[in-house]
């Protein structure tokens, strides 16, 4: 039973880190923004419609010739342009924010949001939530005056979880820890910022064109869901992985860098879901 038990609450455990972990070393944990992850959602959706529609108006307006019909297009360019600005804003978010940092060596965190760096001591973060995680993390301005960032990690219940291993990282170190070994088929996309083009149809390829399918969302979309997945799921999201991957690399899009300060007195290996899964350990 007390094997069950352990069994199960580790599976949960990877099931909650898995969206914000990014890597692990002997001393630093860092882990990823849920903002990032969302704004990548949205920036990338966002794109999809925007650029089609940009295209058709242009295309109407020049191949007609007729000033005239201006106009009566004006409500598709002020849409388009609606979603241009939309998709500016998580765009720029993605780029204004750095992944978050607990050092247990300098026994500090360490993130950059939105032009601040924070550089706090590990007592002096607050981790809380309910339905969302959220870290606290603070700065002192040039004036004296406090600046607190509340910066949410997770988006469902699991803050209890996600406490109990930053704590268990900072106190004692990652041995005793799960390090997840690949992410949510559904996220991984999103967690990379972006796929190249090759990687995209290898991760979307449909069945039977795919590899060995294991994780259970995948196998319920590409399979007993197989003429929604091949008619709408597939096409709409290589042709979204095509239009924003080379918008990531044309305007930069990537998270900000992490506080030089972040990794101090650590120079072990960090450790990544992909190298864990090769079984590399920190």
């Amino acid at each position: 039973m007390n094997n069950k038990k352990s069994n199960e609450q580790i599976v949960a455990t990877e099931e909650t880190i898995n969206k914000c972990f990014i890597s692990m070393s002997q001393n630093c944990l860092e882990l990823m923004p849920y903002e990032t992850y969302f704004g990548t959602a949205i920036a990338r959706a966002l794109l999809l419609m925007f650029i089609p529609l940009y295209i058709y108006f242009t295309y109407v307006i020049f191949s007609n010739g007729n000033l005239d019909l201006i106009g009566s297009y004006l409500p598709f360019a002020t849409f388009s342009l609606l979603l241009f600005g939309i998709d500016y804003m998580y765009t720029s978010q993605i780029t204004k924010m750095s992944n978050i940092v607990f050092n247990r060596k300098t026994n500090k965190c360490y993130t950059y949001h939105r032009g601040i760096t924070y550089i706090n001591n590990l007592d002096d973060v607050i981790i809380s939530g309910g339905a969302k995680t959220i870290i606290s993390v603070h700065h002192r301005n040039a004036n004296g005056i406090s600046i607190t960032r509340h910066i949410e990690i997770d988006d469902e219940w699991n803050v209890k979880l996600i406490i109990d291993y930053i704590k268990s990282f900072t106190s004692q170190g990652p041995n005793n820890l799960i390090i997840p070994t690949e992410y949510e088929w559904a996220d991984r996309e999103k967690i990379n910022i972006a796929f190249s083009p090759l990687k995209a149809l290898i991760h979307y390829a449909p069945w039977p064109f795919c590899g060995k399918i294991t994780v259970p969302l995948e196998k319920a979309l590409k399979i007993y869901m197989w003429p929604f997945y091949v008619l709408i799921y597939f096409p709409l999201n290589i042709m979204a992985s095509f239009l924003w991957y080379p918008f990531t690399k044309i305007f930069n899009i990537k998270p900000h860098p992490v506080p030089e300060e972040a990794y101090e007195g650590d120079d072990s290996i960090r450790v990544t879901p992909e190298m864990a899964a090769k079984g590399i350990m920190p």
